[in-house]
């Protein structure tokens, strides 16, 4: 509950630390790019979840040494796909944000990147977790997932603070790094 709560409130929190620091405009903005970053969530969401039971069969099958092989491909696979998206978000995502909202987003190419580039973060950090599970830590989880939820909320708040939107970004990137 912890674990899922803390990831939950992390989803939310930087729209609302941008209220608080830069208006409702700018939650606003923010969100709108977020929207369009976010278009990639259910790949992520569904590789993660064909993840575990894949890598609890390399684990049940040949100990930790299939599952630290499997680790290493998926972790390549994800590699490349993180690659591809943030290229992708880089080319097409103002594109994308202008055709959607209109004319009003456009300038946010730099927002879009750092904001791709936390998404592909939380992609490659999918690998670990998802092995941390199958190892049968939950308790690990849990724990990055609430350190990395006080770091948004920190970091966030405060780039936020000095450089508005962008800086919401840059602090979610920096947190979903640590």
């Amino acid at each position: 509950l912890v674990s899922q709560a803390s990831h939950a409130v992390q989803g939310y929190a930087v729209g609302w630390i941008l209220v608080l620091t830069s208006g409702l405009h700018a939650a606003g903005v923010f969100a709108a790019a977020s929207s369009i970053v976010q278009l990639a969530n259910p790949f992520v969401q569904g590789a993660g979840n064909a993840m575990t039971p894949l890598l609890s069969k390399r684990r049940a099958r040949g100990g930790t040494e299939l599952l630290v092989s499997a680790t290493r491909k998926f972790t390549k696979l994800a590699g490349v796909a993180a690659i591809v998206y943030v290229a992708t978000m880089w080319i097409a995502g103002p594109l994308t944000l202008r055709i959607i909202y209109g004319d009003d987003y456009a300038g946010l190419a730099l927002v879009l990147l750092t904001l791709s580039l936390a998404l592909a973060v939380a992609a490659l950090a999918l690998v670990p977790t998802k092995v941390i599970s199958v190892m049968h830590y939950p308790h690990v989880n849990c724990g990055l997932n609430v350190l990395t939820m006080l770091l948004t909320l920190s970091l966030s708040a405060w780039l936020a603070s000095l450089n508005g939107i962008q800086g919401a970004a840059t602090g979610l990137l920096i947190a979903a790094s640590i």
